[in-house]
């Protein structure tokens, strides 16, 4: 019996940082997206001839 739950507990924390990788890689994702639009913006502001305060 302890080795089933000692196993299935293993299981759950195995599964739980897998998807803990999976959201990581995901925010990465929409970090790069969202740097490269701001760096897309602040290029489009800058050709406007608009100094960032």
């Amino acid at each position: 019996m302890k080795t089933k739950s000692v196993q299935y507990e293993l299981a759950r924390r195995l599964a739980e940082r897998d998807q803990l990788n999976v959201d990581i890689l995901e925010l990465r994702g929409r970090l790069a997206r969202a740097q490269r639009r701001l760096h897309e913006l602040s290029t489009e502001i800058a050709s406007l001839g608009h100094v960032e305060h």
